[in-house]
C-alpha cells in the first residue's frame, strides 16, 4: 500500500498531520520575527564626520548631532563608501535643520539613544549635499523637485560611473 493511498483512505489523520505541520511551520516563522533567533542588533554609537567639506574624515560620537562644533569648525555626519580596488570617499554629507537638531538633542539628553533619536527626522529634518557641492537638500512633502535632488544626492557611485560603491562601516576604522 503506497503512501498517498493510505493518506485517501485516512483523511481524519491526513488532516491532523497536515494542520500539525502547518502549525509547526507557522510556530518557526513567528519564532524568527518575535527575536528567538538571537540577540537584537547593537545601536552604532560612534559614526564619520568631517569637518572640511569631506576632504578628511574622523570617528566621533553618535551624541553629536550635526552640525556641531570641531576644533572652531563646522562638522557634519559623513557617509563613506567605497569602489571595488578603490580607496573610500566621502559620498556626502548630512546635517540637520536648526529645529530638528534641538529635538534631537533633547531625546539623547533624555536618554534616547542618539541614532534612534534621528530616525524620525531623516525623512523631513535631515539635509543633504555631496562634498563640493553648495546647495543642501531637504526633502519637501510634495515637492517632486525636492524628491529628484534627494534621490540623486543619495545614490552612491564610482567615479567610474557604476553603481558598485558600498558603505564603509566605522568598525572598518578607514583612513583618508
Amino acid at each position: 500500500m503506497g503512501l498517498r493511498q493510505t493518506m485517501n483512505e485516512n483523511p481524519v489523520v491526513t488532516t491532523i498531520l497536515t494542520v500539525v505541520i502547518m502549525l509547526a511551520a507557522l510556530g518557526f516563522i513567528i519564532s524568527k520575527f518575535i527575536g528567538h533567533a538571537g540577540p537584537a542588533p547593537k545601536i552604532p554609537t560612534t559614526c564619520y564626520f568631517s569637518d572640511d567639506d569631506g576632504k578628511t574624515w574622523y570617528i566621533d560620537d553618535t551624541k553629536h548631532v550635526p552640525p556641531y562644533d570641531h576644533n572652531g569648525k563646522t562638522a557634519y555626519r559623513a557617509l563613506l563608501y567605497k569602489c571595488p580596488n578603490g580607496k573610500p570617499f566621502v559620498q556626502r554629507l548630512e546635517c540637520f535643520d536648526a529645529d530638528s537638531k534641538g529635538k534631537i538633542e533633547a531625546e539623547i539628553a533624555s536618554g534616547k539613544p542618539a541614532l534612534s533619536a534621528e530616525y524620525q527626522y531623516l525623512s523631513h529634518g535631515m539635509m543633504i549635499k555631496r562634498p563640493g557641492e553648495t546647495e543642501w537638500v531637504q526633502l519637501k512633502e510634495g515637492d517632486s523637485d525636492s524628491q529628484i535632488k534627494w534621490g540623486k544626492v543619495m545614490s552612491a557611485t564610482c567615479p567610474d560611473g557604476l553603481p558598485n560603491a558600498r558603505p564603509v562601516s566605522v568598525e572598518e576604522n578607514a583612513k583618508p
